[in-house]
């Protein structure tokens, strides 16, 4: 596994999206290596965060990406010998990912998924960059919608809780 790892680093730097697409296909490969669907067993073969590793695994049950023909395919392959080197078991579990993910997007799901990575990458150690353009471009989506004044005033203060003569 860590030539692997090597080989094939699970991040892009300055792309949050793609580290943390990659994280969740590490977390896969950990899971049919040892035989495992547990979070806490996965989180700390990959050293990432257990609550990254839970709601990747919850959404595999949810979906049934568990037993979905994707990843038992890539299992048989990866058991039986048929993928040749890395490269191979890399290019079949990035299409298992798209499995995975196509069954899962949703832009607030990733920003979940990312703000539980916390920045840590496979194998426990801080990314080095900040990118900036992923909140930008996905961080809005889990902000609450904050009324403008002008709206407040005309619709009252939706952030304060009524006085017993309101309601």
């Amino acid at each position: 596994m860590a030539i692997f790892l090597r080989t094939f680093p699970p991040y892009t730097a300055d792309d949050d999206a793609a580290t943390t697409f990659e994280s969740c296909a590490i977390v896969f490969l950990y899971a049919l290596i040892f035989d495992t669907e547990d979070p806490a067993t996965l989180a700390e073969l990959a050293a990432l965060p257990l609550d990254f590793v839970w709601i990747v695994c919850g959404k595999a049950s949810q979906t049934g990406f568990w037993s979905s023909d994707a990843l038992v395919d890539l299992a048989e392959n990866l058991l039986s010998g048929n993928l040749p080197d890395l490269k191979a078991v890399n290019e079949y579990l990035q299409d298992t990912m798209e499995d995975f993910w196509r069954n899962v997007w949703r832009p607030q799901f990733l920003v979940v998924l990312n703000r539980l990575r916390a920045g840590i990458l496979v194998g426990g150690r801080r990314q080095d960059w900040t990118d900036d353009g992923f909140e930008e471009e996905f961080g809005i989506l889990l902000r609450p919608a904050i009324p403008e004044p002008a709206e407040s005033q005309q619709f009252g203060n939706a952030w304060e809780r009524p006085s017993p003569s309101q309601n």
